[in-house]
């Protein structure tokens, strides 16, 4: 189903675990708060990524144009740990950085 990470469609608790994989790094924080409390709502737990990127250009504070093939550059939010738990709703789980490929992931579990 596709949908909006900050209105999700769903009732209270309807899942055991909401995943934000590669999605809260495209967002704002007052929409990335949004989004893992809902996140949190709609699910027992709840896993958020946040790809940090290693080039590009930094257009303002934590934010990062990147370009994405030849011709299209994308916005990039910079969320590491200490930024995710700013955000978070609830006081996590665990927390920590993760490697994919030669990118590193910051993640958080609430």
């Amino acid at each position: 189903m596709e949908c909006e990470a900050t209105m999700l469609p769903f009732r209270d608790g309807a899942f055991d675990v909401a995943y934000l994989i590669a999605v809260i790094h495209h967002m704002p924080p007052p929409a990335t708060a949004r989004a893992l409390a809902e996140a949190k709502r709609v699910a027992r737990r709840a896993v958020a990524t946040a790809w940090q990127p290693d080039r590009g250009r930094e257009v303002a504070p934590g934010v990062y144009e990147v370009p994405w093939g030849t011709r299209t550059m994308r916005l990039y939010y910079r969320y590491g740990v200490h930024e995710m738990l700013q955000l978070a709703p609830t006081k996590p789980l665990s927390t920590g950085i993760i490697r994919r490929g030669k990118q590193l992931n910051h993640y958080i579990v609430l």
